[in-house]
């Protein structure tokens, strides 16, 4: 956590999306803008490895996929905002052990927000 802060390296919000608190347009708005934050960080790690690449590239697809199902669900839900929102600035890697390092944690919060992102979606989805 420490090292994620020292990286600069954002962390976006599900609090709409646990079963307390769940709200439909806030937690589809919440992880809408989680996965854009995601598809900027995985750009941020790009060249990272050649060995990683291709899976880099694929992860990258897939985060964009999935933002543009939430988004559309959004739209067909009437709760999508005129404009898409965009991410921030994301950090910028100066050393190879940043890189690497900030991978990992890039790695572990995605695995984490999509979690979290899963559990929400299946309250949603219920009757």
């Amino acid at each position: 956590m420490l090292l994620g802060h020292s990286l600069g390296i954002p962390q976006p919000l599900l609090s709409s999306c646990s079963s307390q608190a769940l709200q439909l347009t806030g937690c589809l708005s919440q992880l809408h803008s989680g996965l854009l934050l995601y598809q900027g960080l995985l750009q941020a790690l790009a060249g990272i490895s050649p060995e990683l690449a291709p899976t880099l590239d694929m992860l990258q697809l897939d985060v964009t996929d999935f933002a543009t199902n939430i988004w559309q669900q959004m739209e067909d839900l009437g709760v999508a905002p005129v404009v898409q929102p965009t991410h921030g600035p994301m950090p910028t890697f100066a050393s190879a052990f940043q890189r690497r390092a900030g991978g990992v944690l890039v790695a572990s919060n995605l695995q984490r927000f999509l979690e979290l992102a899963y559990r929400g979606l299946r309250y949603l989805a219920e009757p």
